[in-house]
């Protein structure tokens, strides 16, 4: 037997979702130029000759800017939002493209603010948007428009369902 509608107000626990990001861009960058140089020194090295030095230096580097990556991570948390409050963000902001919903760059400070679990104006995330580069933009509006509108189904994870059968 079901519950009765009335019986949930109040009941209900929207999904949080976060989003890890790393603010310091010159990171990303060295990142990037570190990754490239390994891939093309592994493809120098010869796979008989053992552990090439060059290769060795540059996975520490590597390592040691995953870490400072790590260092300068945040977490911003994203609480999902009522399909009312959805719909009443993308009619602020309608797409001249008329086969999408809306226009999520003109709509992606409000989605922020409107979802951040800490109170954020829609100016606070417009700016903080404007500072970031366009990888962080887009995990910050994927991390929230998920926890809007991500699964309401109880998941099956694949390893725990294995585990318990055996």
């Amino acid at each position: 037997m079901g519950v009765s509608i009335k019986s949930l107000k109040g009941k209900v626990k929207r999904p949080i979702r976060v989003a890890k990001v790393c603010l310091d861009g010159s990171l990303w960058a060295k990142h990037d130029e570190l990754a490239e140089q390994l891939e093309s020194a592994r493809g120098q090295s010869s796979p008989t000759m053992g552990a090439d030095p060059k290769v060795t230096e540059l996975t520490k580097q590597l390592a040691k800017v995953e870490e400072d990556m790590r260092k300068a991570e945040v977490a911003i948390e994203f609480r999902g939002i009522s399909s009312y409050e959805l719909a009443a963000l993308q009619a602020r902001f309608p797409s001249e493209d008329k086969r999408l919903a809306w226009d999520i760059n003109a709509g992606a400070a409000a989605l922020i603010a409107a979802s951040a679990v800490e109170p954020t104006t829609e100016e606070e995330a417009r700016e903080l948007l404007e500072e970031l580069h366009f990888a962080a933009t887009d995990k910050l509006i994927g991390t929230a428009w998920n926890a809007t509108t991500g699964s309401t189904e109880v998941p099956t994870s694949a390893p725990a369902s294995a585990l318990i059968r055996s």
